[in-house]
Order: structure tokens, then C-alpha cells, then sequence
């Protein structure tokens, strides 16, 4: 399909047309009525629409009022696009909800979705190629604003880079008001902003979930370097966060409340954040990497909640409190558990971690080492009026050196109980000032040493009461003393030592390999699958159209085209043959294109079009993909090649052959066939006739008339009834007329019946004389009898033809008379008989 059109004037076009270009049959123009999927109208500020094809695909050439073209959008019907090269600008397209990208699309407005034209809703997919990144280049005041004040709902960005260009601050990349956000396999670099959060600000009830991301190289003037958030929900899994650098606090990512003020309940933030790691993150306030505040009221309760699991804080910097976490305010809890930090500082207090005014830290199975606070108290943990507790942890090379506890430091509030948990039998939690190589200068106060002994490096102990350790087994290690649990090697390595007392321990698979967590030995990829760097945790499957049998390969280029005439799917080991009924024309097909209906393959391989066949003359083919026609039926045929469906004889034809490549034949003169598809005609029954050819009924002999013959091809046939017969229309015999009737002429249609007051006791009566008068003393009621009825007692009827009887006059004898008499005198008057006599 082409769109074409018009211009009456320079700037103006009209496109209201659709030409339909049939290759091998036919040119037709018709009129463009209405819209497709809500795109239009067709001006020069939407695109010209060029073409479309049969599979849904509509080719709009981007424009702008004018302005030079700026790309060729390939839009999927009925909610899909496609930038092919650098993007037009993207505002100006309608009713879009997917936009996928094969290369770059250039954003320097701000969309914000739900207003004027923009969707609702909005999902980005950067499609993956190995040598193709699917990117966004954010350039002046580009970014994506999905806010449930003006109707937006949903933002989804996948597999995609966000690099933002240099120069002035712009904002965040990303901002959502009470919607919500999902992200996977996104990277942001470079972005800045004046105020919070860089690449992502949420607020007012957002709702977030980030898997596998990237955030490098991200600063803010005021709070959270990568990410913000108020009165918000967000998880966080797998993602990395390098360089990010914020002014007021939080390098990475901040968590606070926002008072508003008519809050009686507050609000809640949730901030959880697994297997992720901070690299070099700095802030100049607190918080190196993470800052969560609450905030004071006297009329609402507002909770701010963070959870850190399986986290890696490294060289992160806080130029206040907390080189890597700070946490303050009443209402304000962090958990850090399965954690490590190290090498991190802090200006003042905590160099790893801080804990002010009221707020709630819990550490549990985490290590902090090698840490540094400049300022008063804490080389890892500082506490100042908040609570602490402190578990199943070690702490190790942590420096203060103005003092205040190498280790821990606290003021104000006694350290909480909860905070020195009962050691496990066979191990020993040295966490406390000065202990295990922890230092503190001039001061070295607030040492505190447990009873228990350690379990070593290497070995581990879970349940209490034990008087020995137990050796880590292989694919695990253990870095900590008093351990309770070993560390699983790291997927994409593996270690065959039991007692693996580092993670250096655990060894990096070879290129061609992989693994899972906790691993002794790595697996070679299999066939139709690679991995081209050493640590590799999976393989990649060779893209679909191409194929590798070699198992344990360790490099891309092993998967090999698939040739014309086969095809494969992501991560085949063979090339699959393309089945009869179908081809594929070009290598690296991801599938074979089915034969069209009425066509026909039987060639295996097939890599063109030309091997499928147009059914011949009496076949077809309803369906695609087909290897062999089928025959017409009995009763249908086709006349041409290529029929996708048999045509149906009409009544008055017939065809009895399978296969029949002529039009069916008519039915001859004195036969018939009432209904389609009809594989033989009918002969005319006896009764009936037809004159000519093709007929889908026989016509009837007249009234009076019959005919016994079969097949009868006109009316010839048809005899008139004789006298005393009688025929209806379409008889094949006359019938004789019943008692109390007759026909008197030939051709009768019906049998005249004999008036009342007479009768005839013989069917078949040519003639009226047939019909005699009722003797006296019998009569006849109604027309059409064959016999008269006797008079009953006290009754006469005095003379023939008689159609009722008169009762006797009064004083006659009661009862009335004998059978005998009445028979006697019936016929007569009623006699009077004296009394005494008879």
C-alpha cells in the first residue's frame, strides 16, 4: 500500500489517497477515509506517510513544519515504533505507546507523557546487536516526565543507554510523580542536575523497580547524585553505581521525607536495594553513597525504611558523616545485612557508616574494614543519640586517628544490649573500639572482647555450642573470622578448595564456560551457545539465523549464517531446514516464509519464492505452508491456476468427477437438482416434467391431468382423467371418485358430490343420474352420501329425497312405535290406536 497525495500551496499537503499495488495483478486507488490507530492527520508536522506493507509496517518520513527531513520512522500497527537511523523529533507523533530503538534517537525536549499528543504510557526497548547499542542522546532539556497529575501511568525503559550531554545542568533524566517506573539494562552517564537526583527523581507516592542498571559518572548540586526519592517505594537488584557525586548529601542515592502542611499521617519511604554495587562515590555533605533523612513533626508520623543486602560499598566519600551510609531522624531505619564496606571515609564521624538523631542502623553479617573517619569517633561506625545494633559482624583495619573508638563510637545514649548478641559457640565477635586490629589514637576507649573463639578464615560455624569449626567446602570461601556462614564463589567462577579462606580462591571460568554461584568446576557452553570473556555466569546464545555446533566456544564468531533455504532460532546448535511449504531467501533467516495459499511446495531447502507452485486447474489450497493442492470435491471445481477455494455448482448443475477443472453441467431437459453442490441430477418423477436445461425444480401436470412417465421433458405427457376419475396437480395417476360422487367430463380436478336427500353406494360415477333419492322413510342430511338413514321411532318421512325426518303428531302412542310398526307406517301418517286395542 502507497499513501499519495497532493499540495495546493508551498507548506500545505493533503494525503487522501491509498493506492494498492498488487505486483501480479492490479493498480487500485480508493479513498482514505478516517485515521489508522488514531496516527494523523497527515501533515508535514507528523511525517509523510511514503508506504506500508502487508505485515502492519507503516513508513513515515519525519518532518517538521517545513524543516529539513529528519528521519524514517517504521511504525508496527497498530501501537509499535521503530527509529530506524536518527530520529525525527518525537513529540510530534500520536498514539505511539512502544518506541523501539535499533541505534540512537536524539531527545532535546522534555517528554512528558499524558499531555497533548503524547501517549499515556511508555515503553522504550533498545534492541540488542553485537556490534549495535541502542542509546538515547540527551541533549538542552530532554528527559521523560511521567506524572499521575496529568494521566500518565506507566514508563518502561529496556536495554537502552542514556548518555546526557555536557553543559549546563538540565535536572533529572527521569521524573515520576506517583506513577510507575520500571527499569531493566539501563545505563546513565554523564547527567547532572541542579538540584536531586541526576538520572532518576521520584516523589509523591512513585512506585520504581530497577534490575541490571548502570549509573556512572552522575552528579547533583543538591541531594543524590544518581537517584531521588520522596515519599516513594524502590527496589533495586544487580546494578552498579560508579563515580556518582552529589553537593548536599548522598552520592548515590537519597531517601528523605517531605513535609506538607496539612500531613496528619505522614508518608512512607522504601528504599531496598539488593546485590548491588557502589564504587567511588562521593558527597560533600553526609552520606557517601546513601542518605536516608527523615523529618520532625508534631502532627504526623513520617517513616523513611532502607534495606542494603548483599551490598558493596568501595571507596566511597563523605565530606560530613558516613563514608558510605548515613542514616537520621526519628523514623529513619537502615539494615545493612550480607554487606561488605571498605576503604571508605568520612570527614567527620563514621567513616563507613553514621547514625544520628534518633534513627535506627542495624549491621548484621557484614564487614567493614580498612575504613577511616577524620573527625571525633568511629573509623567504621559512629552513633550519635540513635540506635544500634550490631551482629554477627566483623570489623577489621578501621582507623580514628582523632580518636573516639577505631571501630565503634557512640555519645549520649549506652550502647543497646541487643547490640552484644551471645556469641555462637565456637566463634567470637571482636566489633567493638579497638578490638581486632581496629585503632584509635590518643584515645583508645570502648574496647570491648568477647569470651569466645573465633572461627579462622576459611572456616565457619552455624550453630551455637559447637567446640570446633567446620571447613568451608569447595566452591564457597571465607574471608571473616567468626563466621557463620561461607560466601559462594561468585557466578562465572569456581573453587575445588575446601577451606577457601579468599575470594582470590575463587577462580575466573575460562572464555567457553561458565557458572552458577557456589561452583567447583565450570561448564562448557553447549552447542549454539558461547562466551567470549573469562567469568562469564552465562552463555550467549547465537542470534537467531545463525548456528554453532561446537560446544565450549569462546568467541562469537563461531556462529556461523544459517544459508538461504534454512533457518535457526536464538541459540541453535544446527541450522534447521526450512519444511515443505515453505523458503527462506537470504541467509541468516530467523524463519522460513510460508507458501501463500493456492501455492504449493514439495522442494525441500527451498530458498526462493519460484518453488512454490500455483495449483493447477480442480485444486486448491485454502491455507499457507501447504505441499501438496487439494482436490475440488464433487459437486465444486476450479477453473484457474493458483484457486485458494473450489467453487460450488448451483442448483440446476451438477458435476460428479473429483477434481473438475470446467464449470459444472446443467441439468438436461427432464431431470433436475434442487440444491448446491450437487455431485448428479435428479429425473423428474412420474407427474411432472421440465422442458429445458439447468432446472432447479420440475413443473407439475395441470389439475385432471397425470402422468406416469419418468423423466418427462415437457407436458406431452400429461394424459386427462376420464369420466369417474379425478387428478390434482403433479398426479402420476387418476383416482377414482368416492361413493356420493362422480364426474360427468374429462380432465376433472375434483368429483362433484350428490346432493342431500340422495345418495350413491358405488365409487368411480361418470354421471349425475348416479346420485338416487332417499326412499320414504329414510333420509339423507348432508351432500356426498352413500346411503340414506332410516327414520327413527316416532318419526316419517313421507315421500324420496327426504333430508330430515318430522316427529308424530301429539297423542300418538308413548312409547313410540315398534321397529315393525314404524317400518309398516312410517311412511305414513301417525295412527291412533284405542285403549285395549292394537
Amino acid at each position: 500500500f502507497i499513501i499519495g497525495g497532493y499540495a495546493t500551496e508551498p507548506g500545505v499537503g493533503f494525503y487522501e489517497d491509498v493506492h494498492r499495488f498488487c505486483p501480479d495483478s492490479e493498480l487500485i486507488w480508493s479513498d482514505l477515509t478516517g485515521q489508522i490507530d488514531g496516527l494523523g492527520p497527515w501533515t508535514f508536522s507528523y511525517g509523510y506517510p511514503i508506504a506500508a506493507s502487508a505485515r502492519g509496517r507503516l513508513w513515515i518520513l519525519g518532518s517538521d513544519f517545513g524543516v529539513e527531513t529528519m528521519g524514517l520512522l517504521s511504525l508496527f500497527l497498530p501501537r509499535q515504533a521503530l527509529w530506524q537511523s536518527v530520529a525525527m523529533d518525537a513529540a510530534k507523533m500520536y498514539d505511539w505507546d512502544e518506541l523501539i530503538l535499533d541505534s540512537s534517537l536524539e531527545l532535546s525536549v522534555p517528554l512528558e507523557l499524558c499531555s497533548g499528543m503524547l501517549p499515556c504510557s511508555l515503553t522504550v526497548i533498545g534492541r540488542q546487536h553485537p556490534r549495535n547499542v541502542a542509546a538515547i542522546m540527551l541533549s538542552d532539556s530532554g528527559s521523560f516526565i511521567c506524572g499521575s497529575s496529568t494521566g500518565c501511568t506507566l514508563l518502561t525503559l529496556s536495554n537502552v543507554e542514556v548518555r546526557c550531554s555536557t553543559g549546563p545542568l538540565k535536572g533529572s533524566v527521569v521524573a515520576v510523580q506517583g506513577s510507575t517506573l520500571a527499569m531493566h539494562n539501563v545505563s546513565f552517564t554523564g547527567c547532572a542536575s541542579p538540584s536531586n537526583g541526576a538520572a532518576v527523581e521520584l516523589y509523591d507516592g512513585a512506585l520504581a523497580a530497577i534490575s541490571g542498571s548502570r549509573f556512572a559518572g552522575c552528579h547533583s548540586e543538591g541531594k543524590g547524585g544518581a537517584v531521588a526519592m520522596l515519599e516513594s517505594e524502590l527496589s533495586i537488584v544487580d546494578s552498579s553505581f560508579v563515580n556518582n557525586s552529589a553537593g548536599a548529601g548522598a552520592g548515590c542515592i537519597w531517601v528523605g521525607a517531605q513535609f506538607h502542611e496539612f500531613s496528619t499521617t505522614g508518608a512512607t519511604n522504601t528504599l531496598t536495594v539488593l546485590n548491588s554495587q557502589f564504587d567511588s562515590c562521593s558527597t560533600k555533605g553526609d552520606g557517601g553513597a546513601v542518605l536516608a533523612t527523615g523529618l520532625q513533626s508534631s502532627t504526623a508520623t513520617f517513616v523513611v525504611r532502607v534495606e542494603l543486602v548483599g551490598c558493596q560499598f568501595t571507596r566511597c566519600a563523605a565530606g560530613g558523616d558516613g563514608g558510605a551510609v548515613a542514616v537520621s531522624v526519628d523514623g529513619t531505619s537502615v539494615v545493612l545485612d550480607w554487606s561488605s564496606a571498605a576503604d571508605c571515609q568520612a570527614g567527620m564521624r563514621g567513616g563507613a557508616l553514621l547514625a544520628s538523631l534518633s534513627a535506627e542502623l542495624a549491621v548484621t553479617r557484614t564487614l567493614l574494614q580498612r575504613n577511616r573517619a577524620n573527625g571525633l569517633g568511629g573509623g567504621a561506625v559512629a552513633v550519635d543519640r540513635a540506635r544500634l545494633l550490631l551482629s554477627q559482624s566483623a570489623l577489621v583495619g578501621n582507623v580514628a586517628p582523632s580518636g573516639g573508638g577505631g571501630a565503634v563510637y557512640w555519645q549520649d545514649w549506652m550502647l543497646p544490649v541487643s547490640s552484644l548478641r551471645a556469641c555462637p559457640a565456637g566463634s567470637r565477635h571482636k566489633i567493638i573500639g579497638c578490638g581486632q586490629r581496629n585503632q584509635s589514637t590518643p584515645s583508645s576507649s570502648m574496647c570491648a572482647v568477647a569470651s569466645c573463639t573465633p572461627c579462622w578464615p576459611g572456616s565457619y560455624q552455624p550453630a551455637r555450642g559447637s567446640s570446633s569449626c567446620l571447613a568451608c567446602p569447595g566452591g564457597t570461601f571465607s574471608n571473616l573470622a567468626s563466621a557463620t556462614a561461607c560466601l559462594a564463589c561468585s557466578p562465572g567462577s569456581h573453587s575445588t578448595k575446601v577451606g577457601g579462606a579468599s575470594l582470590d580462591d575463587c577462580e575466573s571460568c575460562e572464555a567457553g564456560t561458565f557458572s552458577n554461584a557456589s561452583a567447583t568446576f565450570c561448564t562448557a557452553c553447549s552447542a549454539g551457545a558461547y562466551s567470549s570473556s573469562t567469568g562469564a555466569s552465562s552463555c550467549e546464545g547465537c542470534p537467531a539465523g545463525t548456528a554453532s555446533a561446537e560446544v565450549g566456544a569462546p568467541r562469537a564468531s563461531v556462529c556461523r549464517p544459517c544459508p538461504a533455504g534454512t533457518f535457526s532460532l536464538s541459540g541453535s546448535g544446527v541450522c534447521r531446514p526450512c519444511s515443505l511449504g515453505s523458503f527462506s531467501s537470504s541467509t541468516m533467516s530467523s524463519e522460513c516464509s510460508l507458501c501463500a495459499a493456492g501455492t504449493y511446495s514439495a522442494t525441500p531447502l527451498a530458498t526462493s519464492r519460484d518453488a512454490c507452485t500455483l495449483c493447477e486447474p480442480g485444486f486448491f489450497v485454502g491455507d499457507s505452508g501447504r505441499t501438496e493442492c487439494i482436490a475440488c470435491q464433487p459437486g465444486s471445481y476450479s477453473t484457474g491456476q493458483g484457486a485458494v477455494k473450489c467453487s460450488t455448482c448451483l442448483p440446476g448443475t451438477a458435476v460428479q468427477q473429483k477434481g473438475s477443472s470446467q464449470p459444472c453441467e446443467p441439468c438436461e431437459a427432464g431431470w433436475f437438482t434442487s440444491v448446491a453442490n450437487s455431485v448428479e441430477c435428479i429425473p423428474c418423477p412420474p407427474g411432472r416434467y421440465v422442458p429445458s436445461r439447468g432446472a432447479s425444480a420440475c413443473s407439475f401436470c395441470d389439475h385432471g391431468k397425470f402422468s406416469s412417465a419418468r423423466k418427462a421433458a415437457d407436458n406431452s405427457t400429461c394424459v386427462s382423467c376420464s369420466p369417474g376419475l379425478y387428478a390434482a396437480a403433479g398426479a402420476s395417476a387418476c383416482v377414482a371418485c368416492g361413493k356420493g360422487s362422480f364426474s360427468d367430463g374429462e380432465g376433472s380436478a375434483q368429483c362433484v358430490p350428490c346432493d342431500a336427500g340422495t345418495f350413491s353406494s358405488m365409487a368411480g360415477s361418470s354421471t349425475a343420474a348416479a346420485c338416487a333419492a332417499c326412499s320414504a322413510g329414510t333420509f339423507s342430511r348432508n351432500p356426498k352420501s352413500s346411503s340414506c338413514a332410516a327414520c327413527a321411532a316416532g318419526q316419517y318421512s313421507s315421500g324420496p329425497g327426504m333430508t330430515v325426518c318430522f316427529a308424530c303428531d301429539a297423542g300418538a302412542p308413548s312409547p313410540p312405535l315398534s321397529a315393525e310398526s314404524c317400518a309398516l307406517n312410517a311412511s305414513i301418517l301417525c295412527l291412533w290406536y284405542e285403549p285395549g286395542s292394537y
